[in-house]
């Protein structure tokens, strides 16, 4: 027979043990973040990231900017940082190519992915341009809260664009 043991601590983290008898058979802790958006159980991490950091790269300066006072002016980023020149490797047609690109980090919420990428899209010059996006964990609260103020929000976004 297993007896089951809750404990919280002042960091939001309940454990929960599984004794028998004497000896401690198993223990997990779940993690609770003020934000409710990431939690750990047990060994396994889960993220449902309300912000992400996305990436792109093109051929230019001017290119990069371009996109980055785009996506800042329409609001579907809080910040656009242009890295660069950087280099590049990559395969391409079946070629191995290096080049000298200017790499856009674009800081959004997650509700505007779609949005974001339409727009890298049509302002983009390559055929097939980098759209990544990576989940903030966790971040400065101060920073997340500026970056979804200054990115529109889901009562503004036109109906045919909610996700």
């Amino acid at each position: 027979m297993y007896r089951m043991l809750l404990s919280f601590s002042p960091a939001a983290v309940l454990k929960m043990s599984f004794q028998r008898g004497h000896e401690m058979a198993y223990t997990y802790s779940l993690i609770l973040f003020p934000a409710k958006s990431t939690y750990l159980w047990g060994d396994i991490y889960h993220i449902m990231s309300e912000h992400v950091q996305m990436s792109t790269a093109t051929d230019s300066r001017e290119a990069a900017d371009k996109i980055a006072k785009t996506l800042v002016e329409e609001r579907l980023a809080a910040c656009v940082r242009v890295i660069g020149p950087v280099t590049s490797t990559y395969r391409w047609k079946g070629k191995v190519e290096t080049t000298e690109e200017y790499l856009c980090l674009i800081k959004t919420r997650s509700a505007l992915l779609k949005d974001v990428e339409r727009m890298i899209l049509h302002l983009h010059p390559y055929e097939l341009p980098e759209i990544i996006a990576l989940p903030i964990e966790s971040g400065y609260p101060p920073y997340l809260e500026w970056l979804e103020d200054e990115t529109i929000g889901e009562d503004e976004l036109i109906e045919g664009n909610k996700s």
